[in-house]
């Protein structure tokens, strides 16, 4: 059975014609065992397919048949799509290389909420979100009327969330709205936006959900690690792709490992910008998940490992952080990463669970000279430092803090010895001044001026 707008761009095909080539073995399994009708869609310019035609479809039909969907777009081809995606008995649908119209359309539909949540998997690949302007800011201004539908999206049986290669494209805004929109894009609007998103009532739990991919991302921007958190729950996700999505540093809440996804094993940020990791955190816990995960920073822009870094990782338990395949620059800045593997003898410089033991194979990048070389097997001559004034670069800072820590433990000594015996003497002064018998008025006049000095 086909909605009658769409007989002539969609057919029902076998189960496995609807098969995503990225899918998962544990989702191809699923679909097999769920058996639905597969549903094909070929769209070109000029054809019509519209989401809510599904979803009326779906309404009307007796007994509880299950869709999957496959929507393909070929020479431009567009499709309305409405987010949260939700129609009666649509368990899988993947659509891909197509101009999504429409997207946040049903953002404030309440009814929407009533619909059956089926959705188990979803992919939206190498598409464009087409956004009216006027229509989104009516969003960001009305962020508290999202209903729970859009705001989480599939939730119930949600497996795989699938955005990769998502861009936009704007709609041309008249002229006479120009000056209009422009009083409403300031960095308020941005500000509030994001406020009122965090301080949503609406909590989401994704108690299915293994697989989150929004790679290739080129607006993710510098809070997103906060947003898909927020009042949100990812109790068995396993796997978290951001790989080539334009970030230059690790994500804050992302770098402290298992305290918001408690069984994740793989969190792929490779083909990024990102130069350190020396804040990762170690939060596993083995009764919730004794196997050691990957943080895969493979392919960014690490060019040093510093002492630090290296410290951190010796406490690490249930997480491996990848950094082969980086443009280490083998400078004077690496003679800690040479001489801590030289030196160094204890077995936890290679982590508590030995996975670090690869860093004796990291290679240079540059400079050309050395290109390729080993890094731990370097000299100091090698890496234009002179020995003797990397030792006095490190033994100046700990004289200057010796100094300074010596000068101020003097100067508290006799500040606290001043202070106690200012406190003996006017104890003394008042004791004797209670006991004594009155005295005549310059005698009195002494003993305060004594006082006076005593506490000066």
């Amino acid at each position: 059975m086909i909605p009658n707008k769409w007989r002539d761009i969609c057919k029902i095909k076998l189960t496995i014609a609807c098969f995503d080539s990225s899918m998962e073995e544990s989702v191809i399994s699923m679909i097999r065992n769920d058996a639905p009708t597969c549903l094909t869609c070929d769209v070109r310019p000029g054809d019509v397919w519209n989401f809510h035609d599904f979803r009326r479809f779906m309404q009307d039909q007796p007994g509880n048949r299950s869709y999957a969907m496959t929507v393909q777009c070929f020479n431009g081809g567009n499709v309305t799509l409405q987010w949260p995606l939700r129609a009666i008995g649509l368990n899988y649908i993947s659509v891909s290389n197509c101009l999504l119209v429409n997207y946040t359309e049903d953002y404030f539909d309440k009814d929407i909420n009533q619909l059956p949540d089926t959705l188990a998997y979803y992919s939206i690949t190498d598409c464009i979100m087409y956004i009216d302007v006027i229509h989104f800011l009516n969003v960001t201004r009305n962020v508290n009327h999202v209903t729970k539908a859009a705001k989480c999206g599939p939730e119930k049986y949600l497996n795989v969330a699938i955005n990769r290669n998502i861009s936009y494209q704007f709609k041309t805004i008249p002229d006479y709205f120009i000056e209009k929109l422009s009083d409403n894009l300031t960095i308020h609007a941005a500000r509030n936006y994001h406020r009122e998103v965090l301080v949503s009532p609406i909590t989401c739990n994704y108690t299915k959900l293994l697989i989150i991919d929004q790679s290739k991302s080129k607006s993710l921007g510098s809070k997103h690690d906060s947003i898909l958190l927020q009042n949100s729950k990812y109790p068995v996700l396993r796997i978290l792709n951001l790989s080539d999505s334009m970030l230059n540093v690790l994500p804050e809440r992302l770098d402290d490992w298992r305290l918001y996804f408690p069984r994740i094993k793989h969190l792929d940020l490779t083909y990024n910008s990102i130069k350190e990791f020396q804040t990762v955190l170690d939060y596993g816990i083995e009764s919730e998940d004794p196997s050691i995960g990957l943080i895969d920073l493979r392919f960014n822009a690490i060019t040093t490992v510093t002492r630090d870094e290296l410290t951190r990782l010796q406490h690490h338990r249930y997480v491996k952080i990848d950094i082969r395949n980086n443009p280490f620059n083998c400078d004077c800045a690496m003679a800690d990463f040479v001489e801590y593997f030289q030196v160094t003898t204890a077995e936890e410089k290679f982590g508590i669970s030995g996975q670090y033991k690869y860093l004796l194979h990291l290679r240079c990048e540059s400079p050309p000279s050395l290109k390729g070389r080993i890094i731990v097997d370097l000299t100091m001559d090698e890496l234009a430092c002179n020995k003797t004034e990397l030792s006095d670069v490190r033994f100046y800072p700990v004289v200057l803090l010796a100094i300074l820590t010596g000068i101020l433990a003097i100067y508290l000594l006799l500040t606290i010895k001043q202070q106690v015996e200012m406190v003996v003497l006017l104890f003394k002064r008042l004791k004797r001044l209670c006991l004594c018998r009155p005295r005549h008025h310059h005698e009195q006049s002494s003993e305060s001026n004594e006082i006076g000095l005593a506490t000066s």
